[in-house]
């Protein structure tokens, strides 16, 4: 393991550690953050800014723009995410670095539909009926930044989606902004 991952294994675990508390097993996904945040916009944007009016959100005021704008990313970091992120040359994750119980999504699906209460089975298995679903980071060239999709799950009507970005200074891992993407 090089050291940029081990940086970011110590920041995934005090993640999982301090934000996540309640949280009692991940689902790693094996695909990145979807791209297609990029035009998103999220109810914690200016609600003043134009929308479309078949919901779709127009470009000024989308999270890429946003980011540009408050210089957490630059042309050439957003050019760079977004041939990576089509050429599916992404990091791959390790799961055997995170500090709590990882499961699939094959796996963990098959096991919440066959149980009559999945909430019960997975605090009998896991301590919690919580979960998380962690999308791969996408980094950018220099490995000191990075966006990552989290889904939140406590049962059918008890959970949200966020998107992180992150940054790194000083080997250290920070979030810089969040997004939510939904809520349950």
């Amino acid at each position: 393991m090089n050291k940029e991952q081990a940086e970011f294994y110590v920041f995934a675990n005090q993640l999982l550690q301090y934000r996540y508390p309640e949280v009692g097993m991940v689902q790693m996904e094996t695909f990145a953050t979807d791209i297609e945040f990029w035009d998103y916009r999220s109810p914690q944007m200016n609600s003043g800014r134009n929308y479309k009016k078949d919901g779709k959100p127009v470009d000024k005021g989308s999270i890429k723009n946003e980011l540009i704008s408050e210089n957490f990313l630059s042309e050439k970091d957003v050019a760079y995410i977004l041939n990576l992120s089509a050429s599916k040359k992404i990091w791959k994750l390790d799961s055997i670095q995170l500090q709590i119980p990882i499961l699939s999504k094959l796996r963990l699906s098959k096991e919440l539909h066959k149980r009559k209460n999945p909430e019960l089975w997975l605090t009998q298995q896991y301590g919690s009926s919580c979960y998380l679903i962690f999308s791969q980071p996408i980094f950018n060239e220099d490995i000191t930044k990075a966006i990552l999709t989290i889904e939140k799950n406590c049962g059918p009507k008890d959970g949200y989606g966020e998107i992180l970005f992150l940054t790194k200074q000083n080997g250290s891992w920070t979030i810089r902004r969040n997004w939510k993407t939904w809520v349950s």
